[in-house]
């Protein structure tokens, strides 16, 4: 993100002086980062200042519910690490009761609390059939969610393939598995944050356009182990939120487009009882009330 400007503003709660609003600013379509990327090829390897050696940076694992941590350091994890909100991308790694491996990624996809630490992810049978990541939830009740980042965004969209069961997607996106510690699927070493999960609730979904199928599945996913590259924790020994610039996450925003994140805004909370209310709280509000 920039930081230059001749026009500043300085509406932040955390003293740092704020670019004002580019309100003129339009949305920009690029080609892919990595438009030589093959199927295959896994990650791309960048430079360092763009954070993308996750071979230079291990990661860290922790219990989100361990002795003495404090729950709102889950809730800065998950503002951080599942930034920007829905429609984020989660890259889901599962394995059937027969052993195979499966690869998806999923924007139907995002965090409803913190303590417990709890994700969603929604599935579709669009061929009236489960899809491998669904039914695989459902007979182990275990996966792994791994965040995408720009410097595998190529290898996460190839394991969106529609392969037969019987045909893992981990060789096709060319990506690293490393065994979890509580669940038997692994998580991507190339991810730089990647969760451990446990099916907590299974919702199916009735068709509203053919009553009688099944249209899909909502699971709430409880986490029992967080994988954080530890270059990018804001605390080795108890982690919490996650450093944006360096996470460079990567959203979903229609069937083929995909966006990044590179300019924010801050707008702080504002409690009942800050000053802000103060001119409110009279005759003139009382009249908004009613």
């Amino acid at each position: 993100m920039s930081t230059k400007s001749s026009s500043t503003s300085s509406f932040s709660n955390s003293g740092k002086t704020l670019l004002k609003f580019k309100s003129e600013e339009r949305l920009t379509e690029y080609e892919t980062p990595h438009p030589e990327w093959k199927l295959g090829d896994g990650a791309v390897n960048e430079t360092p200042e763009f954070s993308a050696p996750w071979d230079e940076h291990k990661k860290i694992s922790f219990d989100p519910y361990g002795a003495g941590r404090n729950p709102i350091n889950n809730y800065l994890l998950t503002v951080t690490a599942l930034a920007p909100k829905p429609p984020q991308i989660g890259l889901m790694a599962t394995v059937s009761k027969s052993g195979n491996h499966n690869l998806a990624p999923y924007s139907y996809f995002g965090v409803v609390g913190y303590d417990p630490l709890m994700l969603v992810v929604g599935t579709t049978k669009s061929t009236g059939k489960y899809k491998n990541t669904a039914r695989n939830l459902l007979e182990t009740g275990e996966a792994t969610v791994n965040i995408i980042s720009e410097w595998f965004v190529e290898a996460a969209n190839a394991s969106s393939t529609n392969a037969p069961e019987e045909v893992s997607e981990w060789p096709l996106a060319g990506l690293t598995q490393v065994p979890s510690e509580l669940v038997k699927a692994p998580h991507v070493l190339e991810s730089a944050v990647s969760f451990e999960t446990r099916v907590h609730t299974a919702i199916p979904i009735q068709s509203r356009a053919d009553p009688t199928r099944e249209s899909g599945d909502v699971f709430l996913l409880e986490v029992v182990r967080v994988h954080a590259r530890a270059d990018l924790v804001d605390n080795k020994e108890d982690p919490g939120a996650i450093d944006l610039v360096g996470l460079r996450p990567v959203t979903r925003v229609g069937t083929m487009q995909y966006g990044r994140l590179t300019e924010i805004l801050t707008l702080p909370k504002i409690t009942y009882a800050s000053p802000q209310f103060e001119a409110l709280k009279g005759e003139r509000f009382q009249k908004k009330l009613s």
